[in-house]
């Protein structure tokens, strides 16, 4: 999604939200927190196919090969007033260099695994948020 569809797509929703009262705003807000975490498992499981798998020479220091690619979680959907947010994340202690450092080489995977994950799935997440929304107030 370019800036322009991400920042169009944040003031229709914005525009949207201060439309909307009561019982069908706090639906539409759990419908878009629901879109948001089921986006965020796509970019996760993207993610994980691009996640380097360790072992041999490319890191002797991972006894487990492909623990940091099986470590990929998704979180609940943080609601504040003015945003939803959930993260994907690699929970190992050396996820964030193998995403960072560009230098280094793997028989599988790549670096900059999540930032890939998310480019690919760029246009993918609003319309899961939007169809999550449509759904709801469509059965209700």
């Amino acid at each position: 999604m370019s800036d322009t569809t991400n920042a169009n797509f944040q003031q229709s929703m914005a525009r949207l939200m201060r439309r909307l009262k009561g019982d069908v705003r706090q639906r539409v807000i759990a419908a878009a927190a629901r879109g948001l975490k089921h986006a965020a498992e796509r970019v996760k499981r993207t993610a994980m196919g691009y996640a380097p798998v360790g072992g041999g020479i490319y890191s002797p220091k991972d006894p487990e090969p492909g623990r940091m690619r099986d470590s990929a979680m998704v979180s609940e959907p943080e609601i504040t007033p003015t945003y939803i947010r959930t993260t994907v994340s690699f929970n190992t202690v050396y996820a964030a260099r193998q995403h960072e450092d560009l230098t280094l080489r793997h028989s599988q995977g790549q670096a900059k695994y999540l930032e890939t994950a998310m480019q690919t799935n760029w246009d993918v997440v609003p319309m899961m948020v939007r169809d999550a929304i449509h759904q709801e107030l469509k059965s209700g």
